[in-house]
């Protein structure tokens, strides 16, 4: 399967289990928009599949459902794998323990983020960071 085939076929699957999940659950869309700190026509796009869901909100959005982020990656089969693996990284790929570490601090940060009962003291922070991100970058 080539790249642009993955791509779709992801974004097509994550459209799926979002609308039903958000079916399922009865959740209303301005809710799930302050829990994830966007517009209600960014998660419009989010459920027809015209935007990604970005990871760090596909965690946020498994937490409020109570379902494994896996939830959201479509099954695959032989047939189906990608066709760019890990081999074609380059000579000397290798995954070290010291390279785990960033990742651990994002999971910790990650989960931490998801302890927090409140939606609105999410959403606070979430525009906090942007607005530290955005300032960097001028």
């Amino acid at each position: 399967m080539d790249e642009a085939a993955l791509e779709k076929r992801v974004t097509d699957y994550v459209r799926q289990r979002l609308l039903a999940l958000r079916k399922h659950s009865n959740a209303h869309i301005d809710d799930l928009c302050v829990l994830l700190g966007v517009k209600n026509k960014q998660y419009y796009k989010y459920e027809d599949g015209t935007s990604k869901v970005p990871f760090h909100r596909l965690l946020i959005l498994a937490n409020h459902f109570g379902v494994a982020v896996d939830q959201f990656i479509p099954p695959f089969g032989d047939d189906d794998a990608p066709t760019r693996g890990v081999a074609e990284a380059g000579p000397g790929f290798a995954l070290h323990p010291k390279d785990l570490s960033p990742l651990t601090m994002s999971d910790d940060l990650t989960a931490a983020f998801l302890s927090i009962p409140d939606p609105i003291v999410r959403q606070s922070l979430l525009g906090l960071a942007q607005s530290i991100a955005d300032s960097k970058g001028s």
